[in-house]
C-alpha cells in the first residue's frame, strides 16, 4: 500500500490526526516512536513544532493510525520528498524544514553562542580551532538532548554554520 493507494492511506490526512501523532511522539520519545512505527531518523525533511523538529515521515505514517478505521503506514509506504509526507504536512499548514536548512536557534543556543562570542571575539577563533569545535559539540549535544532532529550540517563548525551565524548577526 502507498499513500496514494487504497485503504487508510487513501483517506485525507487531517490536522487532528497529525496532532495526535505529535502528542504520541512527545509522550514516548523519538527513538521509541520510530521503533514502534518502523521508521529511521529523518534525513531530509523535519516537522517544525514548538520544542523541536520531528521526523516528518514517521509523524505522517503514525497519523494515519488516528484516522477513523486507520492503520499506520511504514517507511516503505512513502517515496519521500515534498510530494509525499512533507508535502502533506505543508498542505495542512505545518512548517517543514527542508534539506540544507538548519533549525532556528532557540534561546539557549543564542545565549551559549553570544557568551562564546563575547568571550572570544578579539580575535575570533577560526573554524578548525578547539574552541569552535567545542562549541559546535556543545550545540549538537544540546540539540540531541532537546530532541531536535538534525541534518548532518546541524551546528557543524566544519560547515561554518556557527561562525557564519555570528557574522550575520554583527551586520545587523
Amino acid at each position: 500500500m502507498t499513500p496514494s493507494g487504497e485503504g487508510s492511506a487513501s483517506r485525507e490526512l487531517t490536522r487532528e490526526a497529525v496532532d495526535a501523532a505529535i502528542a504520541e511522539y512527545r509522550s514516548i520519545g523519538g527513538p521509541a516512536f520510530r521503533k514502534k512505527y518502523k521508521f529511521g531518523r529523518a534525513r531530509d525533511y523535519f516537522l517544525v513544532v514548538e520544542g523541536g523538529n520531528l521526523d516528518s515521515k514517521a509523524i505522517v505514517g503514525a497519523a494515519y493510525r488516528y484516522l477513523p478505521g486507520g492503520q499506520a503506514l511504514t517507511a516503505k509506504d512513502f517515496s519521500g520528498g515534498l510530494a509525499d509526507a512533507a508535502g502533506k504536512l505543508i498542505k495542512l499548514g505545518y512548517e517543514v524544514l527542508s534539506p540544507g536548512q538548519n533549525a532556528d536557534w532557540p534561546w539557549d543556543e543564542h545565549v551559549l553562542a553570544l557568551d562564546f562570542y563575547l568571550t572570544h571575539r578579539d580575535p575570533m577563533p577560526s573554524k578548525p580551532s578547539a574552541q569552535i569545535q567545542g562549541l559546535s559539540e556543545l550545540l549538537i549535544a544540546l540539540g540531541k538532548r532537546t530532541g531536535v532532529a538534525m541534518t548532518p550540517k546541524f551546528r557543524n563548525a566544519k560547515a561554518g554554520r556557527v561562525t557564519r551565524r555570528w557574522r550575520q548577526d554583527e551586520a545587523l
